[in-house]
């Protein structure tokens, strides 16, 4: 009877560690993302072949919401030094190069940046912010040497650090969750170019 009731608990405690496990895992679509078809891009921005440049379009889409956007305080300028901050980390990004290299061209295709109101007071059930772009690296020549499309995480939540009773509010402006997509679209850009990707971030 004793081994019975064992063999019954088995897929019970099967699921419960699966669940435990999955919901242990930050960002699932970055940190477990294929790097097999990045193998051949890895040796294309190094410290020899930095970026030394980046630009901005925007798709009809975004031009149409970019009278909102720019209420909300999203920008391409911020957006831009979160992205040199990331590649500067490993020395991939120059700012005064004697000779140009790498320059990256992101057109953004999709942005979405809730206001404060939905975000804080509405919560969730306003959807979510994120940003979707077609990512290329061009050489000195023109040439284009990688052509990507990257997204961010969908940020559901409103990042706070003051709340009341488990409510935001404070942190939760339309320019602070900007911030936040900056820095995971930076770190996804520099995992799609490089093929590689910020492990200590995972315990984050």
């Amino acid at each position: 009877m004793f081994r019975q009731k064992r063999i019954h608990l088995l897929p019970i405690i099967l699921l419960v560690t699966i669940g435990v496990t999955g919901c242990s895992i930050d960002k699932p679509n970055f940190y477990m993302r294929s790097l097999i078809h990045l193998e051949s891009q890895s040796a294309i921005v190094s410290p020899e072949n930095q970026v030394t440049g980046i630009t901005f379009t925007m798709s009809p889409a975004v031009q149409a919401e970019w009278p909102t956007l720019s209420e909300r305080e999203f920008s391409t300028e911020d957006f831009s030094d979160s992205i040199k901050k990331e590649f500067r980390r490993v020395n991939l990004y120059n700012d005064a190069p004697k000779i140009p290299n790498l320059t990256l061209h992101i057109e953004l295709t999709e942005v979405r940046l809730r206001s404060t109101l939905q975000a804080r007071d509405l919560g969730m059930a306003t959807g979510v912010d994120y940003i979707r772009a077609n990512v290329s690296l061009k050489d000195a020549s023109g040439n284009t040497v990688l052509k990507s499309y990257v997204k961010s995480p969908d940020l559901y939540y409103c990042p706070s650090k003051t709340s009341v009773l488990g409510i935001p509010v404070a942190g939760c402006g339309s320019k602070e969750r900007a911030e936040w997509l900056y820095r995971d679209m930076a770190e996804e850009i520099y995992a799609e170019i490089t093929g590689k990707i910020k492990v200590e971030n995972i315990s984050q």
